[in-house]
């Protein structure tokens, strides 16, 4: 995963409190980011579990990467992983690892929408890498 911060969404987030409900990242503003993501280029979008999901229950996931004109209010792109059980995000799982679609609106993030149960354990990150040319 890319380091650079002004590209990351989610730097190992523990996943071990969420409930069931919607748990937005940072979001990015693209228009500020030091790089072009707008412009071209080769960027990607990683997602990547740090450390293997847990639920006391059928917890599922659907991580979404999502867009938005304001900051506010936000939409989905065609990136989103469907409710997905947890057991399929063990550490290592690289759930995107994607060229960023273009055209993007002003600001990204990724969100981790859990259901049917609450997660007890988990890491994740969620970043824009650019690749060397």
């Amino acid at each position: 995963m890319a380091r650079d911060k002004s590209l990351l969404m989610a730097d190992g987030v523990d996943m071990s409190a969420f409930t069931a409900a919607a748990h937005p990242s940072t979001s990015i503003d693209l228009a500020a980011a030091d790089h072009q993501v707008n412009a071209g280029g080769r960027f990607m979008l990683k997602v990547s579990i740090e450390e293997s999901l847990d639920s006391s229950g059928a917890a599922t996931v659907d991580f979404q990467f999502e867009e938005s004109d304001d900051d506010t209010t936000f939409t989905d792109t065609d990136h989103v992983t469907g409710a997905t059980g947890y057991a399929t995000f063990i550490a290592g799982y690289t759930v995107f690892h994607v060229p960023l679609p273009i055209n993007l609106k002003r600001y990204v993030r990724m969100n981790a929408v859990v259901a049917t149960a609450a997660l007890t354990g988990g890491k994740y990150s969620a970043g824009i890498e650019q690749l060397a040319s």
